[in-house]
């Protein structure tokens, strides 16, 4: 029920935009850059949800950027826009990572 009601119109509206910003996406690359991107944030929070519980242990043995909460937002969101920039800037990288490359003949980026 949570899936059906929650997850499922999240993630759809997600790819909505996704495929809005990256038209020639496909719903799969999408559903696959949203799900890193997820997991990215949920990471951040689970990291500030210990930092609530433990702070000085945390603090102590995670690097400071880890901790600061608006400096992860700030990669994420770069790191995230990154893979959807247009592929020819990275096309040698691409073509050593083999499982990659169906998404670069669209001319999409890392992550589409």
């Amino acid at each position: 029920m949570f899936i059906r009601e929650t997850i499922r119109p999240v993630m759809e509206a997600l790819r909505q935009a996704v495929q809005a910003a990256c038209p020639m996406l496909a719903e799969e690359a999408a559903d696959l850059c949203i799900f890193s991107l997820v997991g990215q944030l949920a990471q951040a929070v689970q990291i500030q949800s210990c930092r609530r519980r433990e702070t000085v242990e945390i603090d102590e043995n995670l690097p400071p950027a880890m901790v600061d909460l608006p400096r992860v937002v700030e990669h994420i969101v770069s790191f995230t826009a990154a893979g959807f920039a247009p592929a020819p800037a990275r096309r040698g990288r691409l073509r050593r990572k083999r499982r990659m490359t169906k998404y670069s003949q669209h001319g999409v980026g890392l992550c589409c």
